[in-house]
């Protein structure tokens, strides 16, 4: 069987898309991936067993006209004869797309060829967008390319129109029930973890943390948006500070929030507290997580956080480390139910600061790590989502 999957941006890197793509491949699907090419790399190549096929790309000497070029409209014409080129010259029989970007261009081909098409909900988009609007400045490109109004709009037709939707979680299930999609056309695969991967994860921090090690070291893995709720956690950690000096939260990764994050650090005298680590190979994070005693995942409620679930959340729990998390709605049901952490109500300074006051105690740490680890072992990781896709897709091909 082969199959196509559409990727709205370059590849590599996209840890959704290795996890399905490898999990299709040991299963003896021939997997090809069409994707953008901002970067101008070669047409085709194989890639960890992905045959990798990006768009065509305007030479060096037109700079940035190549970003314009490249962008991932559904009807732009670059995309839409290299996905047809794709699916007709390898005898595609299912395509398969991420997100709503490229979703319509996808159906457009697979209804052209016959092919039965599968939407990777990994965003509830039209809340992916409003987030944009809610929590990032204004830009005037936003009101045409990420207006949430006629996000909606598109997401209604392809929810129409696609074969299957794989989402997220639970929650993002139950918006689609109640926009009218038959329960039977949806499958939850989850951004759960190859577990092996934290199991096998050193116990020593890279870099400035190993001069952290006699300290209650705090960890926050992910991109450093206005959206994620640091600043609810650096604000908290100025009242945390006068009950306890012996404490440093790691910020591992980027985004445009870094810059006011660090000067709010600074201007409430919490540098010796709090370290930005910048982006690092994903190949360390294990390391970090594994040496860490307590891991956030702050993020601020609203539609698009109340409608997934975050990879790092399943990756501390693994790797037996206690969590603590503001109270959107999935990470909340999870956490309660497994009890693998402590939450707190989102922007409530003193709630947040309560609940690490209970964290302080170690064998309550060990506790809920396990419970965590346990879960994880038994239900949230990936070999439980991967046979999920393959059902899935097995019955597609039936069809």
């Amino acid at each position: 069987m082969k199959i196509l999957f559409v990727w709205d941006a370059d590849y590599p890197w996209d840890i959704r898309i290795e996890k399905i793509c490898a999990t299709l491949i040991e299963n003896g699907w021939d997997v090809h991936l069409v994707c953008r090419n901002k970067s101008r790399k070669v047409l085709d190549e194989v890639y960890n067993g992905i045959h990798i096929h990006r768009v065509p790309y305007l030479q060096k000497k037109l700079g940035a006209l190549n970003n314009i070029f490249t962008f991932p409209m559904f009807f732009s014409p670059i995309w839409l004869a290299r996905i047809n080129t794709i699916a007709k010259s390898h005898n595609i029989d299912v395509i398969m797309v991420r997100d709503l970007p490229m979703a319509l261009a996808a159906i457009t081909i697979a209804k052209l060829r016959k092919l039965p098409v599968v939407l990777d909900m990994a965003e509830c988009y039209p809340e992916f967008v409003r987030l944009i609007w809610k929590f990032e400045p204004f830009k005037f490109r936003n009101i045409l390319v990420r207006n949430p109004f006629l996000v909606d709009f598109i997401e209604q037709l392809v929810l129409k129109h696609v074969n299957h939707i794989f989402v997220m979680i639970e929650e993002s299930k139950d918006r689609l029930i109640k926009k009218g999609i038959n329960t039977d056309k949806i499958t939850i695969v989850s951004n759960t973890p190859v577990t092996q991967r934290f199991k096998e994860a050193k116990l020593t921090f890279p870099g400035l943390l190993n001069k952290k090690s006699d300290k209650l070291i705090l960890l926050y893995v992910g991109f450093v948006n206005q959206s994620r709720g640091l600043n609810t956690v650096i604000e908290s950690l100025k009242h945390y500070k006068e009950m306890n000096n012996d404490f440093f939260l790691v910020v591992l990764g980027t985004g445009n929030a870094e810059k006011s994050l660090k000067e709010l650090v600074k201007k409430l005298g919490l540098e010796h507290h709090v370290g930005f680590e910048g982006w690092v190979d994903n190949k360390l994070v294990p390391e970090y997580v594994a040496s860490s005693d307590i891991c956030l995942v702050p993020h601020h409620k609203c539609g698009h956080w109340n409608n997934t679930i975050p990879n790092k959340l399943f990756d501390y729990m693994v790797a037996g480390k206690p969590v603590l998390v503001s109270d959107v709605y999935p990470m909340k049901r999870i956490t309660e139910n497994v009890e693998c952490g402590l939450v707190y109500r989102d922007y409530d300074t003193q709630d947040f600061v309560s609940q690490l006051v209970s964290l302080q105690d170690q064998k309550l740490r060990n506790k809920l790590g396990q419970n965590g680890m346990k879960v994880v072992e038994s239900y949230y990781n990936w070999d439980t989502d991967s046979a999920r896709i393959l059902k899935c897709l097995e019955e597609l091909k039936k069809t």
